[in-house]
């Protein structure tokens, strides 16, 4: 059966071809081919293969039924193929983000939040609803992830972790993954998220004082703030992403790489940026190309908040440098991978469902 093996091309009505063109050279870096007074094009080109592709924009009478807008190109001609084409934006994006912590990684780790007004807490973990335990984390130590303490609950738990953070894994429902921070200041919190306007929800007392709570961003990514010591882990340490990658000689790699975001999906950037600036977290980047994205850190962790449809599952982002070996070799093992953007950029599912991005730091 004969199949396609390249795209010859895709045109593009424009009023104005001349900044159409701008704005790509600008923003992508790409070199234009055969310019005219009436139409400018380029060719897509990767170093391990050959073109995958060209665009020409032209303002000729042709009357199409559908005006492209300038800020959609990017969802519809990067390259052929259903996933590719809802992966693309997101490819694009974390790659920025990977070189930006390593300018901002001293300002979030040495921030105590002052201009904030609001500390979540001192440590954070990821808490992840898991169907069984025992296969669970069998699934997370095959990604090289080191079994750690679990905190106590009344269902079976376990944690792991890479050195950097910490998956907590629970046997139990609940809105899966939870962002749960520990600090004895719970009450305090308490009193500051009701007067900021969010509905917290007491789920937990001790000696008539909230212990435990729970609320959401708009988003509905759920948050847990705990007054209980979360469990003392040797080597354990969070560290924000940097090209180098850790620091420390007791950090550990997955095989997935470097924990680089915790990647939320929404329907509004700014007003998503604007709920967790409130709550202690600081802007380290913000760009509206190819969609509005932005950074953020309080210092013990990262959000990325993708005002996207790319994804829409909150997604654990991991980076490194040799991701196309990384990939390869899980693949080797027997993982199956949701969808490949390209040999060094795809994307991992858990049993359970959890979405773990494991991308190319360049």
């Amino acid at each position: 059966m004969n199949r396609v093996t390249g795209i010859g091309g895709a045109f593009f009505k424009a009023k104005d071809p001349e900044k159409w063109k701008d704005w790509y050279a600008n923003h992508l870096g790409l070199e234009f081919i055969n310019t005219t007074a009436n139409s400018a094009g380029f060719m897509i080109r990767k170093a391990t293969r050959s073109s995958c592709g060209s665009l020409t924009t032209t303002n000729s009478n042709l009357k199409l039924p559908t005006v492209l807008r300038h800020d959609i190109i990017h969802e519809e001609i990067m390259c052929a193929g259903k996933f590719i084409r809802r992966f693309v934006t997101l490819f694009v994006s974390v790659l920025g983000c990977s070189l930006l912590f390593a300018q901002a990684s001293t300002v979030a780790q040495n921030s105590d939040n002052s201009k904030n007004g609001m500390k979540l807490g001192d440590f954070a973990e990821f808490s992840l609803s898991v169907k069984d335990i025992k296969a669970a984390q069998k699934f997370y130590e095959s990604l090289d992830f080191k079994t750690t303490k679990a905190a106590s609950a009344d269902y079976p738990t376990a944690a792991v972790t890479d050195g950097n953070v910490v998956l907590a894994l629970h046997q139990a429902e609940f809105k899966s993954p939870t962002m749960t921070y520990f600090d004895s200041r719970v009450e305090a919190c308490l009193d500051a998220l009701k007067a900021g306007g969010i509905d917290v929800k007491i789920l937990k007392k001790e000696n008539g004082k909230a212990a435990e709570v729970e609320f959401a961003d708009m988003n509905g990514q759920r948050v847990v703030l705990k007054t209980q010591a979360p469990e003392q882990r040797d080597g354990m340490g969070f560290e924000m992403m940097t090209p180098e990658g850790p620091k420390g000689k007791e950090k550990h790699y997955s095989k997935c790489g470097m924990f680089g975001e915790f990647s939320i999906p929404t329907q509004n950037r700014a007003a998503s940026a604007a709920f967790w600036q409130k709550l202690g977290f600081q802007k380290m980047f913000e760009s509206d190309a190819p969609y509005p994205w932005g950074i953020y850190s309080d210092g013990v962790t990262v959000l990325g908040i993708h005002q996207t449809t790319e994804f829409k599952e909150t997604a654990l982002s991991f980076f490194s440098k040799d991701s196309k070996d990384r990939i390869a070799a899980l693949k080797k093992e027997g993982f199956q991978f949701l969808v490949d953007l390209d040999p060094t950029n795809s994307v991992l599912k858990s049993p359970d469902g959890q979405m773990i991005f494991v991308f190319n730091l360049p």
